[in-house]
């Protein structure tokens, strides 16, 4: 049975089963915005901000190299040996990395089953992170974070009489 690409009765090619796309709509908490240029560029500016603003120096460099793979509908499938290449570092880091920007509400990974059985995992960038900080009101300049706590200490433990 061949499952590329046949001829009709008509003479014009139709689609076999390898040349159909099934199209799913990205997940709840994704990044979405309209076919708009200007308005893909404000949401991608929001995000790396938003990044920039939570994550260490290794989920930053991680997640600019996520979104510079970003097509337009907010994903990628790029994958680890990719990401390993492009930052210079071990497979573990590359999870560890993810998982953590994952758990900040930066990106949602989901791993999908291909019609040959293999699993593929797909990426997108996540609105949750954003949401976050504009309603925390963090200015989209910003790269710090303000203290999680009150309880930051301002001076070393024992130093109990600050010159």
């Amino acid at each position: 049975m061949h499952l590329g690409a046949a001829s009709s009765t008509s003479g014009q090619p139709r689609l076999g089963v390898t040349m159909t796309r099934i199209f799913k709509p990205p997940p709840d908490g994704a990044l979405t915005w309209n076919n708009s240029t200007d308005r893909r560029r404000e949401a991608l500016a929001r995000w790396r901000n938003a990044v920039c603003a939570t994550a260490a120096r290794f989920e930053i460099r991680l997640a600019w190299v996520i979104c510079d793979n970003v097509n337009w509908t907010g994903s990628t499938s790029i994958g680890d040996t990719k990401i390993m290449q492009s930052l210079g570092c071990n497979r573990q880091k590359v999870q560890a990395g993810l998982k953590r920007l994952s758990d900040m509400g930066a990106i949602i990974r989901i791993t999908m089953m291909a019609p040959n059985l293999n699993r593929k995992r797909r990426i997108h960038l996540a609105s949750k992170i954003v949401s976050e900080k504009i309603n925390g009101c963090l200015p989209l300049g910003r790269t710090t974070s303000p203290p999680k706590s009150k309880d930051t200490p301002l001076s070393p433990p024992g130093d109990d009489n600050p010159i």
